[in-house]
């Protein structure tokens, strides 16, 4: 997967400080690092990238300024992912609901809950790090005790076998997971093509047109749900219009 230098840093500052992983660090100019330290606290990872500094520091292209590592040290991350359990189409979130209902708390229903949240973050807004490294997280500290029988069952019923695909390669290319550590995963070749790590727009109205547009991305990886956050996305905005 192709990316910048800053975005290169960061992955492999993210997959130093949430998973212990050593890689080389690239020299970034003061800007670029500043730029990297805001990725971070979009991504609500700046905690992560801090402790991942903080295991590279030896590393000559890692030194900083003394401003900046005190940016760091004192910063906190803007975003958090936002926990919903929902699906925007009510004829799957009643499906889901009735699942959460009907079984026992568990890993199994708290990784479904994790996969559900970050495939709505997807479709609205797109990749939110924090995310992937929280369903990484659990994978690697609680996977062991996830029944991973029922698990495909739910997403089966939830129809997003691809959109659970999707979540493993983006595991899988971004954060260097093993395909065996993913059972949930079924090898697709175009993963690599759907990073919109920064979606910066020129004006509110385009925001607001992008937002619109985005969920149908990934209309092949979850057709009845990018659909549902599409019509929803179509309503609010005319909502607004008429505001």
């Amino acid at each position: 997967m192709e990316m910048d230098v800053t975005t290169r840093n960061f992955f492999r500052l993210l997959r130093a400080g949430a998973f212990s992983e050593e890689e080389p660090i690239e020299p970034l100019s003061a800007w670029k690092w500043k730029t990297l330290y805001r990725l971070s606290q979009k991504h609500g990872v700046t905690t992560q990238i801090d402790e991942g500094l903080r295991q590279l520091h030896a590393q000559f292209f890692v030194q900083q300024t003394d401003a900046l590592r005190d940016s760091w040290r004192n910063g906190m991350p803007t975003r958090t992912a936002e926990q919903r359990g929902r699906l925007s189409s009510k004829r799957l979130d009643r499906r889901l609901q009735d699942i959460l209902q009907r079984e026992q708390p568990s890993p199994a229903t708290e990784l479904l809950c994790l996969l559900v949240d970050m495939s709505d973050q997807l479709l609205n807004e797109g990749l939110m790090a924090c995310q992937l490294v929280a369903v990484g997280s659990f994978l690697r500290n609680r996977g062991d005790k996830v029944d991973f029988v029922s698990l495909q069952t739910w997403i089966e019923q939830l129809n997003m076998q691809r959109m659970a695909s999707l979540i493993g390669s983006l595991l899988i290319e971004l954060l260097h997971f093993e395909e065996d550590e993913i059972p949930f995963y079924r090898q697709q070749d175009d993963a690599k093509h759907i990073m919109p790590l920064v979606n910066d727009t020129a004006s509110h109205h385009r925001w607001y047109v992008w937002r619109m547009a985005h969920p149908l991305r990934y209309y092949r990886y979850y057709p009845s749900e990018s659909v549902a956050c599409f019509i929803a996305s179509l309503t609010h905005l005319l909502d607004s219009i008429e505001e």
